[in-house]
Order: structure tokens, then sequence, then C-alpha cells
């Protein structure tokens, strides 16, 4: 789903939720989003910023990877259950 007045891209997984957002004409910036069993958010990107760690490979300069032009992420967090 594109929406030409914000540049941005939306990707939704088939139950719902949203799974990718991308930012810009030129492939600025790319949040992939990480859902619970319950729906609830775990997690934006990857906590420890790494191509190859993120969800969405941004960055990662690899044969195949759809996103390897996209900037690598600027930030990322993920949500823990406190024990």
């Amino acid at each position: 789903m594109y929406n030409k007045t914000k540049n941005k891209f939306k990707k939704v997984y088939l139950h719902g939720p949203l799974a990718r957002v991308e930012y810009g004409n030129n492939q600025v910036q790319g949040l992939d989003y990480a859902y619970t069993i319950q729906g609830w958010i775990k997690a934006v990107n990857s906590e420890a910023l790494l191509p190859n760690l993120d969800m969405g490979k941004d960055g990662l300069n690899v044969t195949g990877n759809a996103n390897k032009n996209f900037a690598r992420d600027a930030f990322g967090y993920s949500l823990k259950k406190y024990r």
C-alpha cells in the first residue's frame, strides 16, 4: 500500500498487523515490526542494529536480499518479559 503524499509503503501480515513500513522514494529507511502470539507489539527492527540480525535485513549486501539498498537501521527496540 503506497502513499504518494507521504512517500511511504506499508506491508501487512495476512492476519492484519503492520509488518513493515518503507519511507522515502530513495529507500531511506525501513521499519520492521514483530508481535507476540497475542498480537501485542514485541519489537521494531533489531535491538542490536546489525543488518544480519534485522528482520528486514536492511543494508545487508548479499545476493537475493530485496532490502539491501535500504539504509541500515537507525534505531530498534524490543520489549521483554520481566521475571
